[in-house]
């Protein structure tokens, strides 16, 4: 059984996952599930984007039989995002003399993706939300991503900006029917700065990333 917010996420995980599972659209703030029905929940770079974060964890902790696991996976800080870096870089390249003109107070509702970038604070609210103290537990996990091609990195770009608030704020300015056109060009400049400046002998790109992963136990 899988939920997101987006019902374009929903369409896309539907076609991936075809028969062989349930995905709809739901707020994960507000889980339409019963309490005590599932065994193991997985939340992947979710729970970071909930405007009521700590009401997700319980929502989570709520619908979990007594013993279940919940995984919740969130970035970790953005310096250590190189493709947030490198795609901050892109956007301004690709979009700095054609952005429309952002009134302050708009950038404010954008997510406080960073709330999570914390191990320490992570693992608070999962006591909070009712998580077992003794089990629970944060791991910071650091990876390095290697690329062989540019196609390789677009498609990286093109997927991580489903999800990327600083894209998906800036494409609100722009009329729909330009949105993709703009996107093609960003992942392309994304690959290009990329290879520039992350190349080695073997690989076309290097990307290095750290993730925050919750691991909360509910008490028997």
């Amino acid at each position: 059984v899988g939920i997101d917010y987006s019902e374009e996420m929903v369409r896309e995980a539907k076609e991936k996952v075809g028969a062989g599972g349930e995905v709809t659209v739901m707020d994960g703030m507000d889980l339409k599930f019963g309490e005590g029905q599932f065994d193991s929940v997985f939340a992947m770079f979710s729970v970071l984007f909930f405007e009521d974060k700590l009401k997700g964890l319980e929502e989570i902790h709520r619908v979990l039989t007594p013993g279940g696991l919940a995984i919740i996976g969130c970035w970790g800080p953005v310096p250590s995002l190189q493709w947030v870096h490198y795609g901050n870089q892109a956007l301004v390249a690709t979009l700095s003399t054609s952005l429309p003109r952002i009134k302050p107070t708009e950038k404010s509702t954008l997510p406080n993706f960073q709330h999570y970038a914390s191990p320490q604070r992570l693992l608070e609210d999962l006591h909070k939300a009712g998580f077992d103290p003794a089990t629970s537990r944060v791991d910071q996990i650091a990876k390095s991503f290697t690329f062989t091609s540019p196609e390789a990195l677009k498609t990286l770009w093109l997927d991580m900006s489903v999800a990327y608030p600083s894209l998906n704020f800036v494409m609100q300015t722009f009329p729909e029917g330009e949105r993709e056109r703009i996107k093609d060009e960003v992942s392309t400049a994304f690959a290009e700065i990329v290879h520039e400046q992350t190349k080695t002998a073997e690989h076309y790109g290097v990307l290095d990333g750290t993730a925050n992963v919750g691991y909360g136990f509910k008490s028997v």
